[in-house]
């Protein structure tokens, strides 16, 4: 190499190492950035595409080939040498490296066969090949290193201009398989996700599933909170501690029988909003292999991975679980009176009056106005501990005290419309007593320290 070559390539070594790919993390496309750069580093490209446009990625080195293509969701799928789900940084990382590479040095624009050999043009070490949404197609080609300068020899797909770039790409051009895998096993966003099976050995299944904005389990209404916080179990804690095998063979019984899949602890579905459905099997660890956590494998893929060891407990929930539980649900400023039933049968109501509670009647008492707040507070979101029964008998509700309850309380709005309606009924054990909303056929019970402060007479709500 000449001498004005090695000071020149020195001297951009300094300046554009670190720097090559970020400005190319996030950009529309290559037009966009050209008005920021000068016209001649804008020459020292060989590429002028941009992520966003790509759909599909060729990267070879010494590991093998590994193919990614976007799928219905714009997600990088990795689909060889094994089919899952691809690290998304990463992989957009890649592209990114490649689209913002530069030739610092130029040797020749014009390679000969001889020169192609010479600098390890013709048979590369690394190659990245990537397909556009319009078919175009670009190549990168990885030569040898430069004996003393900390690059290499890069050329493109028509291997007639031959540069030498800053090294700080290569290390990402030449990892393994599994620095290119998602570590999530289910990788998917929880708002795209519109049902999840779970079905354990010989037990029910149960079903969660997203109709418009709500969720249901088994058909019943589900709770929202419930759901959101499984959903994270799955798509942020659902983690792979280490991929064990990407040999599984489903028809094997002896492989099943050696990951514990026959049969499997679980059966884990999860079904997408591009109708798109993921399955997958869930086992304890057995002991024959010594693993400490249970494995999952993904059905339709040949792999086999271990993930965290308290997972099962996680996914081990029946459908109760999941039920929205709740007794009452309205706004608490929309309440303008409230019906009382106290336990010694007698019944009052308090009204609104501005910013004041006052029992109705013919000599009009004022309420203590925190303590009518926190009663209002407590029952606008009020959720049972337990659905007893979905469908009680008239013998059951009367057993219960619920025909004519204990307690009674009655929230209406302005126009006497009620919003919320408590019967509060015995004690079923210690700890809980029955309750229902209204006339509903379904019955609960509520832990009774959820239900301490409730008043027991006028005396009690009303001012000194």
């Amino acid at each position: 190499m000449k001498r004005v070559q090695k000071a020149l390539l020195s001297s951009s070594l300094v300046l554009v190492i670190g720097a090559g790919a970020g400005a190319y993390a996030w950009f529309e496309g290559y037009k966009k950035n050209q008005k920021l750069e000068s016209q001649a580093e804008q020459d020292k490209r060989l590429f002028s595409f941009g992520r966003i446009h790509l759909a599909r990625i060729e990267l070879k080195n010494e590991h093998g080939l590994f193919v990614f293509e976007k799928n219905a969701n714009h997600d990088w799928i990795i689909t060889s040498p094994i089919r899952w789900p691809a690290h998304q940084d990463v992989v957009n990382q890649i592209a990114d490296q490649m689209a913002a590479i530069k030739s610092h040095v130029d040797i020749t624009n014009d390679a000969s066969q001889e020169q192609l050999q010479q600098y390890g043009i013709s048979k590369p070490s690394v190659s990245v090949s990537v397909t556009r949404k319009n078919g175009e197609q670009f190549e990168l080609r990885v030569g040898l290193k430069h004996n003393f300068e900390n690059g290499y020899y890069i050329s493109d797909q028509n291997q007639k201009r031959i540069g030498l770039a800053p090294a700080h790409f290569y290390d990402l051009f030449t990892r393994a398989l599994d620095s290119f895998r998602a570590k999530h096993a289910l990788p998917y966003r929880s708002d795209l996700m519109t049902r999840v099976i779970i079905q354990k050995h010989d037990q029910p299944k149960v079903t969660l599933e997203k109709k418009d904005k709500a969720w249901f389990v088994n058909e019943k209404p589900a709770d929202f909170t419930i759901i959101s916080k499984f959903l994270m179990i799955l798509t942020r804690d659902l983690r792979v501690e280490n991929f064990v095998t990407d040999n599984f063979d489903v028809t094997s019984k002896e492989q099943r029988e050696l990951y514990g899949f026959e049969p499997e602890s679980f059966k884990l579905e999860v079904a997408l909003s591009d109708a798109k459905t993921v399955q997958t099997w869930i086992s304890q660890a057995p002991e024959t292999l010594g693993e400490r956590g249970p494995f999952l494998h993904v059905v339709g893929t040949k792999s086999v991975v271990r993930i965290y060891e308290n997972f099962l407990s996680d996914i081990n929930k029946d459908a109760y679980i999941f039920r929205d539980r709740s007794i009452s649900r309205f706004e608490r400023d929309e309440v303008n009176s409230i019906k009382l039933r106290y336990s010694t049968g007698k019944r009052s109501k308090l009204v609104k009056k501005g910013e004041d509670w006052v029992f109705e009647g013919p000599n009009p008492k004022t309420a203590k106005p925190w303590r009518v707040d926190t009663l209002v507070m407590k029952f606008s979101r009020l959720s049972s501990d337990e659905i007893v029964t979905e469908s009680a008998t008239k013998d059951e509700i009367s057993r219960w005290q619920l025909t004519n309850p204990i307690h009674q309380l009655t929230f209406l709005d302005a126009d006497n419309q009620i919003l919320g309606d408590i019967h509060i009924g015995k004690r079923r054990d210690d700890n809980y007593v029955y309750l229902r909303s209204g006339n509903s056929d379904r019955v609960d019970v509520i832990a009774i320290e959820t239900l301490a402060g409730l008043p027991d007479s006028d005396e009690s709500l009303a001012t000194e």
